[in-house]
């Protein structure tokens, strides 16, 4: 999940939003990422098979079939779901290096306008600092 909404965050916009990515537009609203169910689904498989383990008594466990059931569909969905995500989403992502450079020079510009107020020794070193942290 973190990753898929890392995705749509960076990729969100044009008007607002940070607009780094360019996603792969393969349908009208495929941003806002139907993997997202096939996860919740996952997770829910993860509660029953906790459950479902946490209830059996000694050496017998009458929800191993469950377990099994819920264990392999989550694998089956998480399968499916990831060969999707490659094919349409990761293989068609651009950067967007206009709006990248963009924000670069905005928070630059932000970080030189503020250290006016810093002694010019501290001032060398946090431009060093800043020049590195941008240049790796």
């Amino acid at each position: 999940m973190k990753v898929g909404n890392d995705i749509r965050f960076l990729g969100s916009g044009p008007r607002c939003g940070l607009g780094e990515l360019i996603l792969p537009e393969n349908e009208p609203g495929s941003s806002i990422m139907p993997g997202k169910g096939i996860l919740l689904s996952v997770m829910g498989n993860h509660v029953a098979v906790t459950i479902g383990g946490s209830n059996g008594h000694f050496e017998l466990n009458v929800f191993k079939p469950m377990i099994a059931n819920a264990l392999l569909h989550s694998v089956r969905l998480l399968g499916d779901a990831s060969a999707s995500f490659e094919k349409n989403c990761v293989r068609g992502i651009q950067a967007n290096t206009e709006r990248i450079a963009k924000l670069l020079h905005e928070v630059s510009y932000c970080v030189s306008d503020k250290l006016t107020l810093v002694p010019s020794s501290t001032l060398q070193v946090l431009s060093s600092i800043l020049l590195i942290s941008f240049c790796v």
